[in-house]
């Protein structure tokens, strides 16, 4: 614990990058979820009812994010 502690004072002066880090660390883990939820909606919807421009739409999407 105190070797945590220590580390944390020479961390100090860098603490907006180090929070800047981890919140894009959480926002990139959230999108890398994302795709896949998109992909299972093509499949249920696009494949499975035959909507062509639903996939459209959605392969769109996955190129955006």
């Amino acid at each position: 614990m105190k070797s945590l502690l220590r580390l944390g004072v020479f961390l100090r002066p860098y603490i907006l990058q180090i929070s800047l880090s981890l919140a894009l660390l959480l926002i990139l883990t959230g999108v890398g979820l994302v795709i896949p939820t998109i992909i299972r909606a093509v499949i249920d919807i696009g494949i499975t009812k035959g909507e062509a421009r639903f996939m459209m739409n959605m392969a769109l999407l996955v190129l955006a994010v």
